[in-house]
């Protein structure tokens, strides 16, 4: 029999394990099952890729960062941005603790767009066409009434 690193399945006796080890076994699973799909490998050069759908309470937490650390412009009293000193601090107020995006270093003031798409970026990783298609046959397979919802 495969242990869950290998590929197995989660055994029937973890329910006596401690609910961290229990999981962490189902997690391993998840993963090893995502490998197999080859989910874990990067797009080639030049690959299109996509981000997936940002839920709305997660643009709602952008949105809301943004407006708590935004300030005019010296020059476009309209417009409103982020200083580059403080992106880092507002992402991480609407939950984004990539170490990539929260250490990278701002020329400039970020206006919203951006931050959001900034933020979209960090939280979500981009998708192959054939890793979409993937979970598209996935999904279908368990959309039994074919309402494209589960």
């Amino acid at each position: 029999r495969k242990s869950c690193a290998e590929g197995g399945e989660v055994p029937a006796q973890t329910e006596a394990l401690p609910e961290e080890i229990q999981t962490s076994l189902q997690g391993l699973a998840s993963a090893r099952a995502l490998a197999t799909m080859s989910f874990y490998e990067t797009a080639a050069a030049g690959e299109d890729t996509e981000l997936p759908f940002l839920p709305k309470c997660v643009q709602l937490d952008l949105q809301i960062a943004f407006t708590t650390f935004a300030v005019q412009q010296k020059y476009h009293p309209f417009e409103l941005v982020v200083p580059p000193e403080k992106v880092p601090k507002a992402l991480m107020y609407a939950g984004v603790f990539d170490p990539v995006t929260v250490m990278r270093r701002f020329d400039q003031g970020v206006g919203e767009n951006e931050f959001v798409r900034i933020g979209h970026e960090a939280l979500a990783a981009r998708l192959t066409k054939r890793q979409i298609s993937i979970m598209e046959q996935i999904f279908a397979s368990y959309d039994v009434d074919g309402s494209g919802t589960l």
